[in-house]
């Protein structure tokens, strides 16, 4: 199994993917899990507060993985495409907002040793 993923959250409301991340692990779970213990999670107010009400009426929101590879950079790079890509549609939404950064700047980020 890969280590790294892509994934889209999905809003149970409209059935659309409306956030894209990059994760290993558990991650594509701790924006949910954020918003029910009342925290913001990596400072996106949008996801955060869209989290919010539709914890009103669901459970949870959908996950689904977009994409899969032990590389790190290159789950990153898929990231920052399926963002421009997601943009383009109407019913995206936006909840990649934070601070203006569309795509993903990757400033800060630290790569993992690739094998």
């Amino acid at each position: 199994m890969c280590k790294f993923y892509v994934y889209g959250l999905i809003d149970p409301r409209t059935n659309t993917i409306k956030y894209i991340g990059k994760g290993s692990g558990d991650r594509m779970f701790k924006h949910i899990k954020s918003a029910k213990r009342n925290k913001v999670d990596s400072n996106n107010y949008t996801k955060f507060n869209a989290l919010k009400e539709i914890l009103k009426d669901f459970d949870d929101v959908g996950y689904e993985i977009l994409y899969r590879t032990d590389n790190e950079a290159q789950a990153y790079a898929v990231e920052t495409e399926m963002i421009k890509k997601y943009q383009t549609l109407k019913e995206f939404g936006g909840w990649n907002l934070v601070e203006k950064t569309i795509p993903p700047s990757n400033k800060g980020k630290k790569f993992s040793p690739q094998a």
